[in-house]
């Protein structure tokens, strides 16, 4: 199923995502689909990834990121109990940090974030599944909700596989990506992070090529 179908009235959408990087690294296809159809971008980061003492520079990082993305809005919380590392976050740290950013934009019409298993495993990733669907569940969020699809590693790096099966299966909500190097070139801007398994997994990882969702 189209993703750009069931998006194309809304206004304004945001990620909401763990680290600075993690927007570049898994949901770039559908920021890119999102702009070309003149829908507002926010970018809603939940730590400054300062578990190797980068934050600060990771914050500049991003804040560069936002721009060269031209987002309209982006915002890095800065929260103690939401600090980056393998540990499991507060589930209401996070959903603090979501409402209050969106009832300050009340146009919000969707939330793009993780699924229960982040991509990767990260509990800090998983933490933000974990806070928004407790917000959409409790009817604390109005605004729709796509969690991004985790699969298996076989299909995470096998783009070419990967992106027949998900296209074939109507399931889930798609998008491919415009520029299929996007995300390799964005990854640049974050110095601090842009190691050769980043770059690897920028060139090789279906999250670059292709976004797919489950809706709530």
């Amino acid at each position: 199923m189209d993703l750009l179908k069931i998006t194309s009235k809304i206004k304004e959408a945001v990620f909401i995502f763990a680290h600075p990087d993690d927007e570049t690294m898994f949901f770039t296809p559908t920021i890119q689909m999102l702009q070309q159809n003149n829908i507002k971008i926010h970018l809603l980061c939940l730590s400054d990834g300062n578990y190797d003492g980068l934050g600060k520079l990771r914050e500049q990082e991003f804040a560069s990121v936002s721009r060269v993305l031209d987002v309209a809005h982006f915002e890095m919380v800065k929260d103690e109990s939401l600090a980056d590392g393998p540990q499991t976050w507060p589930t209401e740290s996070v959903g603090r940090a979501v409402s209050g950013y969106i009832s300050r934009y009340p146009k919000i019409e969707a939330v793009f974030t993780f699924d229960g298993y982040g991509v990767s495993g990260h509990p800090n990733h998983i933490s933000v599944y974990n806070g928004v669907s407790h917000l959409k569940n409790s009817g604390k969020l109005n605004a729709k909700v796509f969690y991004l699809r985790s699969v298996s590693i076989v299909r995470k790096y096998l783009p070419p596989i990967d992106f027949m099966l998900t296209f074939i299966d109507s399931s889930f909500l798609a998008v491919n990506a415009h520029d299929p190097f996007l995300s390799l070139r964005i990854m640049r801007l974050y110095h601090s992070q842009n190691v050769w398994f980043r770059k690897l997994f920028s060139l090789f990882s279906r999250y670059s090529y292709v976004n797919d969702y489950i809706s709530a």
